[in-house]
């Protein structure tokens, strides 16, 4: 004890008053109270009287009656059986060994009923061993007299040591059960603590530690969490908790309210078959923890109420950062529903506006009759009419993807695609923006396979070659490349551009950016959009310089396992 209190750095003990136990005193030294202020002298003790004056001290017949029944009776009954047993061996071994040495016999007896069962064990068979040996080994025999004074010396001493063997043999089970004990709590703590460092989803967490406490405690455990408005929700989720009766969610309610555990084991509305403790972050409570034993025993003890409020302590943390972490995506969702907003705007003030000012505009003089007689002059217009929709539908595209990235309603419909008809089929949709410049492909062959949205992976392409486009001066080239390289497909677009700074590419990819100084004719999202689809895909994108000027930007996609291949038809 003096060491603990000076490992711990304790200079103040609070204990309880205990009973006065005689049996207990005289085979355990006394009290906890007696052997802490006898060894503990440099620390001060405070006793907390009992509440009852009347408290029922237990005689000594009661205190062995209190060590027997804490094994229950079926461990006497196979002590006396292996007693007898021994007695047996004894009987036909003793006129070989001598009656002095079946003493020996029945101290190692002893020394096994220690392991196997309790204290009382222990003190029932070395006092029933001695009993026997005494009555028909020891002569005279079938008597308990005993005539010599050594053997009288010898079966005190046979008594004495059978009694502190099989004392220390059962401390030592003792021990090594708590020990076992403490290492199963002490690995489902980590274990748990484990699962909600590795579990992204909290239902995958809750699943696992609810199933290992039920475990280690015996019990159905469950968790109930708060709901967005700020209540405890009743309403239960199969996977990691069960139903409760109204009574139960009462109490429950009174748990998340106060902030307190309540319930069985408890001394709060005890008469509850349910313990509920809360689940309290750093700065909130978050939902309730709820244990419902199989069995109900009279209360948990210390090392599972320990195990519990650790346990319940740190999921509350981790279940509070899961709170903030939706929390701070669902601002981050607003904030760029705002931005988008914004842009919005500013795109039908300026984007959108310029292409329908220019449809107007051609419509206007396509009702001229001077300009219906010129063929020329009409089909120059009418390119600028396609022109002017073409930028119009891009704008609106480009808005209405980013708002279902944003909602998280953009799914993907994965199919098995080719490379090479992605990149065809995307180059002869953009024969428009790409006429005044010229557009070279190269497709390595024998190309495997991709799992990919062909219509959303297409927007990107064209994205990204509408960028190029945009931003190089007209009759340049733009490369389009399709190659593989260790176990990824690399999809690049290249221009003869200005190039980037190397200061604006970290914010390259981030929504509504746009490098200053850039031409007009752009919203900021069509990059940002690229890199959205390109993530959905579990690929990435990157940018490089090209010398002696220009970009190029590379899509990395991840090649799959192939799926087989049909199995040829025989014709008939």
């Amino acid at each position: 004890m003096r060491r603990v209190c000076r490992l711990k750095n304790v200079t103040q003990v609070i204990v309880g008053r205990p009973t006065r136990r005689w049996f207990r005193d005289i085979i355990e030294g006394g009290s906890l109270l007696n052997r802490l202020v006898k060894e503990s002298t440099e620390v001060d003790v405070h006793v907390i009287r009992q509440d009852s004056p009347t408290a029922y001290r237990p005689s000594l017949i009661n205190e062995i009656a209190l060590y027997r029944s804490r094994t229950g009776p079926q461990k006497y009954w196979y002590t006396l059986l292996f007693i007898l047993v021994t007695t047996g061996i004894c009987g036909l071994a003793e006129p070989y060994i001598g009656y002095r040495t079946v003493g020996f016999l029945f101290l190692i007896a002893v020394i096994l009923s220690g392991i196997f069962g309790s204290i009382g064990v222990v003190i029932f068979s070395a006092t029933l061993g001695g009993l026997v040996w005494d009555f028909f080994f020891i002569p005279p025999r079938m008597t308990l007299t005993i005539a010599s004074s050594e053997d009288l010396i010898l079966l005190l001493s046979y008594f004495v040591v059978a009694l502190f063997t099989g004392f220390l043999t059962n401390r030592i089970r003792f021990h090594e059960k708590i020990i076992r004990e403490r290492e199963e709590r002490t690995q489902v703590l980590y274990q748990s603590l484990q699962d909600i460092a590795s579990s992204t989803e909290k239902s995958v967490f809750l699943v696992k530690i609810a199933e290992r406490v039920g475990k280690v405690i015996n019990a159905k455990c469950g968790v109930f969490l708060k709901s967005e408005e700020g209540k405890l929700l009743m309403e239960f989720n199969k996977a990691y908790a069960y139903e409760l009766s109204d009574k139960e969610q009462a109490v429950a309610d009174w748990t998340f309210r106060n902030q307190k555990p309540a319930g069985w084991s408890t001394d709060t509305i005890s008469q509850s078959d349910i313990l509920f403790i809360p689940l309290i972050g750093t700065q909130e409570i978050v939902g309730v923890f709820a244990i419902k034993p199989n069995k109900k025993s009279r209360k948990l003890d210390l090392e599972q109420e320990n195990l519990l409020y650790s346990l319940t302590r740190q999921l509350g943390q981790a279940l509070e950062r899961h709170f903030f972490s939706k929390r701070i995506a669902e601002a981050r969702r607003l904030r760029d529903s705002e931005e988008l907003h914004q842009t919005l705007l500013n795109s039908i003030s300026h984007e959108m506006r310029t292409p329908l000012t220019a449809v107007l505009s051609v419509a206007q003089s396509l009702q001229d009759a001077q300009v219906q007689k010129d063929a020329q002059e009409v089909g120059a217009l009418a390119m600028n009419l396609t022109d002017a929709g073409d930028r119009l539908n891009r704008v609106i595209e480009n808005l209405l993807d980013m708002s279902r990235l944003n909602s998280g309603v953009l799914g993907l419909r994965l199919e098995w695609q080719d490379l090479a008809d992605l990149v065809g089929l995307t180059v002869a949709k953009m024969k428009t923006p790409l006429r005044n410049h010229k557009i070279k492909t190269f497709v390595e062959p024998d190309l495997p396979l991709l799992d990919l949205d062909l219509r959303l992976m297409e927007h990107a392409l064209a994205n990204l070659i509408v960028n190029a486009a945009m931003y190089s001066d007209p009759q340049t080239e733009i490369k389009i490349e399709v190659k593989s390289k260790e176990g990824w497909l690399l999809l690049s677009v290249e221009d003869q551009g200005p190039g980037i700074p190397p200061e604006h590419v970290p914010r390259l990819f981030e929504k509504f950016y746009r490098i200053p100084g850039s031409r007009t004719g752009g919203t900021g999202l069509g990059l940002s959009i690229v890199k959205s689809i390109v993530d959905l895909h579990k690929g990435h994108i990157s940018v490089e310089p090209v010398q002696p000027h220009g970009t190029r930007f590379v899509i990395s996609l991840p090649i799959p396992a192939q799926p087989e291949k049909p199995a040829p038809v025989d014709k008939i």
